[in-house]
């Protein structure tokens, strides 16, 4: 694991805003150059995505896999049969992400967290979101049809697709899928390099997409800010996780009956 051991480090970020002078003094960030080399290279990857043989094999796939589904439950599958947009990760949200990986969750500060520092040296290889997507179904057993149908799109075009269902106390539940393949840019010098990356590829409900728009900047703000030990939000009524975690289980629970009743016709 790597230390660091300037004195530098001794002062704790305690905003995102002092996290970002931290990183410039310490791991090598410049806020000056780095924005546009960020470009280049994620839209660079993006066009490689968009142009791999698994993406365009699951685009060809899509309409065919919705019918399958609707021939075994009588009911469509996706909301779109179109591939949907990938997005590149915002600077702004990757310096968010390295500052809770590297402050807020690292128990060993003024040390590396375990695994070692985020840095703009590693993001790309070490972050799994900088280009991501979501695919949107209508009912909830459709994630887990589509992510396994996914799985083998992937392995008939030559990389790997890794899944899981999440669900969490806090109420969070989604389907994470994460396509690993080898993909070339350029380092900060612009020397041709390869590397394997992961894609993310959220599969989610449409009740599910509604509820994470409108918690999308209830979330990011609570993301960035530290909650003291042992905090109970379950008890705490006024604050906005009590309404907006207890939300999610109960979207989780009624689109579960929902699937129930169809299945019962």
């Amino acid at each position: 694991m790597a230390i660091l051991t300037s004195n530098k480090l001794v002062a704790k970020p305690q905003t995102p805003e002092e996290f970002t002078k931290w990183y410039e003094s310490n791991l090598g960030y410049n806020h000056v150059d780095y924005p546009g080399y960020y470009d280049m290279v994620t839209n660079k990857l993006k066009m490689s995505f968009v142009n791999s043989p698994f993406w365009q094999a699951l685009a060809q796939e899509l309409p065919n896999i919705n019918d399958q589904y609707t021939m075994a439950k009588a009911a469509p599958l996706l909301t779109d049969l179109k591939a949907p947009e990938i997005h590149t990760k915002p600077l702004e949200s990757l310096l968010v992400k390295a500052y809770r990986k590297d402050i807020l969750n690292n128990a060993n500060f003024p040390n590396a967290p375990d695994g070692g520092w985020i840095t703009p040296n590693n993001w790309f290889t070490n972050i799994n979101d900088i280009l991501r997507t979501t695919i949107v179904v209508k009912y909830l057993d459709g994630v887990e049809f589509l992510l396994k149908q996914m799985a083998i799109i992937a392995e008939n075009t030559g990389c790997r697709l890794d899944y899981s269902l999440e669900a969490r106390e806090e109420g969070y539940y989604a389907a994470h899928a994460g396509v690993k393949m080898m993909m070339d840019y350029y380092d900060k010098k612009y020397t041709p390099i390869s590397h394997e990356m992961n894609i993310e590829i959220q599969v989610t409900t449409e009740l599910q997409a509604i509820i994470k728009q409108l918690l999308h900047k209830h979330y990011e703000k609570n993301r960035k800010q530290p909650k003291p030990a042992n905090y109970m939000w379950q008890w705490d009524y006024h604050c906005d996780e009590f309404a907006s975690n207890y939300l999610g289980h109960i979207v989780h629970y009624v689109e579960g009956m929902i699937i129930e009743l169809r299945d019962k016709k």
